[in-house]
């Protein structure tokens, strides 16, 4: 909930399986950090709308965050990526500049990872409806 590469897969999650994702309440790491579920909601809009999250010094002081969501081919996360600075590197051309090279990134990496994603997906729905015997 307080880092871009969390708040990159929270928003790509059915709104209904979120939950079982998170802390209740959600912990406060710094100043800056996300602490009620409206407002981390209001984040995660933000998310799926830009494509990318950003942590301002939510997680860590002085540490800023872009991270995008690897998606499969239902648009459902199975990984992300991120890069991370310090608040003192920061530019306003960084700001902009990151965001989309991060986003460029995921967008090309998606691909690669979808047809194991599928895999994984599929034997994680088996396995919750029961139809999969998985070892002790």
């Amino acid at each position: 909930h307080c880092t871009a590469l969390g708040k990159a897969i929270l928003a790509h999650i059915p709104a209904d399986e979120r939950s079982s994702f998170l802390n209740d309440p959600l912990p406060r790491f710094t100043e800056h950090t996300i602490t009620t579920r409206k407002a981390l909601d209001i984040a995660l809009a933000e998310v799926r709308r830009w494509g990318y999250a950003i942590d301002r010094e939510e997680n860590d002081l002085h540490c800023v965050c872009y991270g995008a969501p690897i998606l499969d081919e239902q648009s459902r996360p199975v990984a992300a990526i991120s890069i991370s600075l310090t608040r003192q590197h920061l530019t306003s051309r960084l700001d902009i500049e990151l965001a989309e090279a991060v986003l460029r990134a995921a967008r090309r990496i998606s691909p690669l990872t979808q047809s194991s994603a599928m895999a994984w997906w599929t034997t994680l729905a088996r396995t919750a409806s029961g139809s999969v015997e998985t070892s002790p």
